[in-house]
């Protein structure tokens, strides 16, 4: 069980799972942004973050940047990355 700033796994991650938790985290206090973040699609929920494409949650493979979203990724209703003005 990993404890990630208040988030109980309740399964073992593999090392890339975790290094990209340890990374996201770094990232956060550090002030590095996800492109998610400057896209003019994102919405700021309390928990999470969602955006046009993805209401429900931005998948992992898109938030933790392994898939870019400049093309179309399933379940993207057509939505795709524009940098916000």
């Amino acid at each position: 069980m990993v404890q990630v700033t208040g988030i109980r796994r309740e399964r073992n991650l593999s090392w890339i799972e975790r290094n990209r938790l340890i990374k996201s985290e770094v990232d956060k206090m550090l002030g590095v942004r996800v492109k998610c973040e400057v896209c003019k699609h994102i919405w700021y929920n309390k928990d999470y973050l969602t955006c046009d494409a993805f209401p429900e949650g931005i998948p992992n493979e898109i938030s933790s940047e392994k898939v870019t979203h400049t093309i179309s990724y399933k379940g993207d209703k057509g939505i795709h990355f524009e940098q916000a003005n």
